[in-house]
């Protein structure tokens, strides 16, 4: 944020309870990100979807700066999962057995 301002871009830090009040003066929102995955999402930060969506609500721009050693193949569903290719039938009966244990012979 120093050096866009060093720059002459106006910048503003604003902590989130002063969003809903601070928004209405705002022109662009620009994000650093952990990571741009393969689908379009941004990991980033707690709180930057707040900011996001309330950006979006207000029909203001948000803009997100990445490196391009940061961008991943991978998809993110949700915020608490990544995606994991692993043999179904781990899944389904799961390393000791149990409840659906023999499933596949139900039929025969």
């Amino acid at each position: 944020m120093k050096r866009l301002a060093e720059s002459g871009i106006r910048c503003h830090y604003v902590l989130l309870t002063a969003l809903s009040y601070s928004i209405r003066k705002v022109t662009k929102v620009l994000f650093g990100a952990h990571s741009l995955l393969g689908n379009g999402a941004v990991v980033s930060r707690t709180g930057t979807a707040v900011v996001a969506m309330m950006a979006h609500a207000n029909n203001i721009p948000v803009l997100v700066a990445c490196e391009t050693f940061k961008f991943q193949e991978r998809a993110q569903l949700d915020s608490i999962c990544w995606n994991a290719i692993e043999n179904p039938n781990d899944i389904l009966t799961g390393p000791r057995g149990g409840e659906l244990e023999g499933w596949k012979d139900i039929n025969k």
